[in-house]
Order: structure tokens, then C-alpha cells, then sequence
């Protein structure tokens, strides 16, 4: 039985919080003199692998997107491998925690990826409901304009023609949407039921009609979310949900500089520290200029993967709106690789969403941190994602 995405999603996030937790899990009794919390993590066993290796499996079999067609299942540790217990290595070599580690970064990327495919699914549906209002809309102006003022054939092919209209579009909006009261309260009607009279099956299908488009338009399900002019200032594509419960999931993961969780970070991978091992100033687009904002020409690199050595650079060119950042970047190439990226700024934080303009379906969580006017530390679902100039 395949497995929906929202189950596998939660699943997913409940793995990635038992292996933080047990990463990060501390001493019970801390010598009194002890300048810091001491690591005692949890050591789990290979049933982690097998676990993240049947949700990767699940996930491949649920949604055909091209990244996740891409990604491999992790192996487990071998019996070759070294002692995991060493006392002059450190807690923080043992191999088995290398392996939890490589578990919760492949489950983080993961998730971010399907939570964008669970956010992409709901916005087709949202579109497809508000389609098939509209027809219901017209449907409703049809019934009025019909006129029905004998028992004839003409007249029972008139109505019944309505009638599978209308069953139609309910089946339409049930394949949409899993809303409890639309599945229980609204069934199709009968279609050629000889027992009733044109002008009462006419009543019944305006009934349903009206009853249907009414519930729609007053749940709005339709959603204010997507307006007819964009968001952004650029006049694209908007990004779908930047503030959604999965960018705000990621975002508290990553160990940024001066946050709390980077306390027991290595220092090169705290992100925007002044050990930040992608810290460098890798352009000179900015002629060394001073910014009094962030908001103007930039020129970005990102790479795919955690452990890529290839980085692929571009241009990128930033407007504030109010709260709200909006990064519009392409490759140097002149390609087709347009993406938006949309996020919030808290402070010199920033957490949303972007995604490939020419594939909308190719989104994920992108999460920053401004150092200063001419350098923005990121990362997105596969990696590193900076401007610098």
C-alpha cells in the first residue's frame, strides 16, 4: 500500500527529532565545575539506516520528483569499520555517531523536499477548486435560464444533462479535497431516475447546486493565499507558502552564528561565523562600495549536496518589502535556471521558500543569516546558497 506524502512527511520529522534528540543528548550527572554541559549522546543502531531507507523508498514510490529520483540509500556501518569507542578520539568521532549524523542531514533534505511537494499538491488542488466554482457558478445561471412546463423527453434530457454536469463537478471537487463535510453532505444525484418529474429534478440539482457553491465560497477554500497580482516585486511566479510549518521546522535546525544551537557546532560549520569555511569573499561585483541596504545587485553560488565541491554561480538582485526579502536569481549562463526566493527577516535572520520559476515543483526551505550588507550566508534543502558583493 502506497503511502501518502503528509504521513510520510510527519514520519520523517518524527525520525529526525528522536536522532537530534539523542544527538544532543547531555551528561545526567555534570562534574560541578564544569564550564559547559557535557555530550553523552545515545548510539543507535543500524534500524535507523533501515528506516530512513524505506521512507526514502516510500517516497520515491509516492512522488516522481527529479531530485528525489536522484538521491541514494544510505549503507550501514560495517563490520570493518573502526572501534566505535576510542577515549583519546572523542565523543565526537565515534563512528556511529557519524552515521546518526549522516541519517538526520539525508531525513532533513528529504523532508524539505516533500514538504514542498505536500505545500505544491495543495495549491494545485486550491486551483482546481476554484476552476470547477466557476463552473458551478455558470452551472447555477443554466438552471435558472431552463424552463421546464411538461413531462416530455425534451424536457427530461434538458434537466439530466444538468444533472451529470453537476456530478461532475462534485467529483471534481472530491478528488480536491479530503473536507469531511463535502464528503459526507453532498452525493451525486440520480441520473435518469424515471420515477420524478423534470420540474422536481430540476428543484433538486438548482438545490445541490446552490448548497455546494455556497459551502465553497464560505469555508473560502479556495484561499486568499493566492492573489491575482503577485506578492513579489519582480511580477513573477509567487513562491507558495514561504512562512510554512516546514521553513519554520528547518530554521530552527540550522546551527547559524550567535544562535544557541551553534553552541556545540564545529566552528566551520556555523554558518555565517568568522570561521565559516564558505565565508570568503568570492566576488567583486560590489568594487568594494559601501551598502547603506541589502536590497540591489548581487552575484550567488550554490552547490547540490552537502559534500559537493562544485559550485554553480549566477546573479541574483534583491528588493526588501517591508518585513518580507525577495531574491530573484539566475545562472551566469543566461539559462533557464530562474528561481524566486521569498523569506521573512527577523532581525539579520531569514527564513522562507524558493523555487525554480521554469519548474514550480522544484521548491524547498531556504533559511539566512545577513553578516553585513555585502554578505548573506544560506542553505536550502541540498546545501550552501550565498551572495556575496
Amino acid at each position: 500500500m502506497q503511502m501518502d506524502l503528509e504521513n510520510l512527511t510527519k514520519l520523517l520529522k518524527n525520525l529526525h527529532e528522536e536522532l537530534k534528540t539523542c544527538m544532543e543528548n547531555k551528561q545526567a550527572n555534570q562534574p560541578p565545575d564544569a564550564d559547559v554541559e557535557l555530550s553523552d549522546p545515545i548510539l543507535l543502531g543500524d534500524f535507523i539506516v533501515d528506516t530512513y531507507n524505506q521512507y526514502l523508498a516510500a517516497a520515491k514510490s509516492a512522488c516522481d520528483h527529479p531530485i528525489i529520483r536522484t538521491l541514494s540509500k544510505i549503507e550501514k556501518l560495517g563490520v570493518a569499520d573502526p572501534v566505535e569507542y576510542d577515549i583519546r578520539r572523542g565523543v565526537g568521532n565515534l563512528p556511529r555517531l557519524h552515521k546518526m549524523r549522516e541519517v538526520a542531514l539525508a531525513t532533513r533534505q528529504l523532508l524539505s523536499i516533500l514538504d514542498g511537494e505536500v505545500q505544491t499538491h495543495a495549491d494545485r488542488a486550491q486551483r482546481e477548486i476554484t476552476s470547477v466554482m466557476t463552473l458551478l457558478a455558470n452551472l447555477g445561471e443554466q438552471i435558472g435560464e431552463v424552463s421546464v412546463a411538461d413531462d416530455s423527453e425534451g424536457s427530461r434530457q434538458s434537466v439530466q444533462h444538468l444533472v451529470e454536469e453537476y456530478n461532475r463537478y462534485l467529483e471534481a471537487i472530491l478528488e480536491a479535497t479530503d473536507d469531511l463535510v463535502i464528503t459526507k453532505m453532498f452525493r451525486p444525484l440520480e441520473v435518469g431516475d424515471e420515477g420524478t418529474s423534470p420540474q422536481a429534478k430540476l428543484s433538486e440539482v438548482r438545490l445541490a447546486q446552490s448548497g455546494l457553491l455556497s459551502y465553497l465560497q464560505k469555508i473560502d477554500i479556495h484561499s486568499d493565499s493566492t492573489p491575482a497580482s503577485p506578492r513579489n516585486p519582480f511580477g513573477v511566479q509567487d513562491v507558495p507558502n514561504p512562512g510554512g510549518e516546514d521553513v519554520q521546522y528547518i530554521a530552527q535546525t540550522i546551527p547559524f552564528y550567535g544562535r544557541k544551537e551553534a553552541e556545540n557546532a564545529p566552528e566551520w560549520a556555523i554558518v555565517g561565523g568568522p570561521n565559516d569555511e564558505n565565508g570568503a569573499q568570492w566576488t567583486n561585483l560590489g568594487n568594494g562600495d559601501e551598502f547603506e541596504t541589502i536590497d540591489g545587485e548581487w552575484a550567488g553560488r550554490w552547490h547540490y549536496g552537502e559534500f559537493s565541491q562544485d559550485w554553480f554561480e549566477g546573479k541574483a538582485r534583491i528588493k526588501t518589502t517591508g518585513d518580507w526579502v525577495y531574491i530573484l536569481t539566475i545562472d551566469r549562463d543566461g539559462s533557464a535556471n530562474e528561481c524566486l526566493i521569498e523569506v521573512r527577516r527577523k532581525g539579520n535572520r531569514l527564513a522562507g521558500r524558493s523555487m525554480n520559476l521554469g519548474t514550480p515543483m522544484d521548491s524547498s526551505p531556504w533559511v539566512g543569516i545577513i553578516v553585513d550588507n555585502r554578505r548573506i550566508d544560506g542553505l536550502w534543502s541540498q546545501g550552501r546558497w550565498d551572495f556575496r558583493r
